[in-house]
């Protein structure tokens, strides 16, 4: 698949804004969902997101009060990257 490198840093900046600007889980999961993210694991801390047309993935670390205390955003490459790496 090949994605259009200007959307991924868009959203990538997008995303940082909303990461930045919010700790509450669910508000945070609704405008990833609303940019076109699936949540790809369960319920529990961390949780993961992906976007496959823009080849992104985030994974949210929260408190017991669904606060979000820290994210990784990654894009496909740096995954592939790091798993060869292994």
């Amino acid at each position: 698949m090949t994605v259009r490198i200007h959307e991924q840093k868009n959203a990538i900046e997008r995303i940082n804004q909303i990461l930045k600007s919010e700790s509450e889980f669910a508000l945070i999961a609704g405008e990833l969902n609303s940019l076109g993210f699936i949540q790809v694991s369960g319920t529990d801390s961390p949780a993961s997101f992906e976007n496959r047309d823009l080849e992104l993935y985030v994974r949210m670390y929260r408190e017991s009060d669904n606060s979000v205390i820290k994210y990784e955003l990654l894009t496909f490459e740096e995954i592939e990257k790091e798993l060869n790496k292994k």
